[in-house]
């Protein structure tokens, strides 16, 4: 979450919308990036991101004159991936970069995509709460473009990646 968020421009003193409700390790990769996490409230039939909640938040900021934030990660929880189509269409109108943490939606689909594939970054992580705790205590970034598995690769300062990138 620190990388993607860093690559999407969550540098030191920058804000990065959140989702509200979910593991503890979002805030912390937000504030590893350097930045600051907004909370936005979860709807509660799916416990996954609102979008009239994100959209309130960003008018609200604007409204005040703040700075709209460059990036959002989106938690999916439960097995339920969030609902990718508005909030992609939200991200776009503000210019704000989408990342999924999709760890908790793993192998599920929505309108025929699969979790992992809506935001300009996805990440999984491999903690010992989840669903891949047996992978250890690490996580994996993925990326859309050849350009961003760069910048991720430069961010984190690992000769190995690399390989992985192709």
């Amino acid at each position: 979450r620190a990388l993607a968020a860093g690559a999407c421009g969550g540098q030191e003193g920058e804000r990065v919308l959140g989702t509200a409700l979910g593991r503890g390790a979002l805030a912390r990769g937000i504030c590893l990036a350097g930045a600051n996490p907004i909370f936005v409230d979860v709807n509660p039939n799916t416990l996954n991101l609102d979008t009239y909640c994100l959209e309130y938040v960003i008018r609200r900021l604007s409204r005040e004159k703040r700075a709209i934030p460059k990036a959002l990660v989106a938690a999916d929880l439960f097995g339920l991936p969030c609902n990718y189509t508005a909030i992609a269409e939200i991200c776009a109108r503000y210019g704000i970069e989408l990342i999924e943490d999709c760890t908790g939606a793993l192998g599920a689909s929505q309108r025929g995509r699969r979790a992992g594939g809506f935001g300009r970054f996805s990440v999984l992580s491999f903690g010992e709460r989840n669903p891949l705790g047996e992978l250890g205590r690490d996580g994996a970034v993925f990326c859309r473009t050849r350009g961003d598995a760069l910048r991720i690769q430069r961010a984190r300062g690992d000769a190995c990646a690399q390989e992985r990138i192709g």
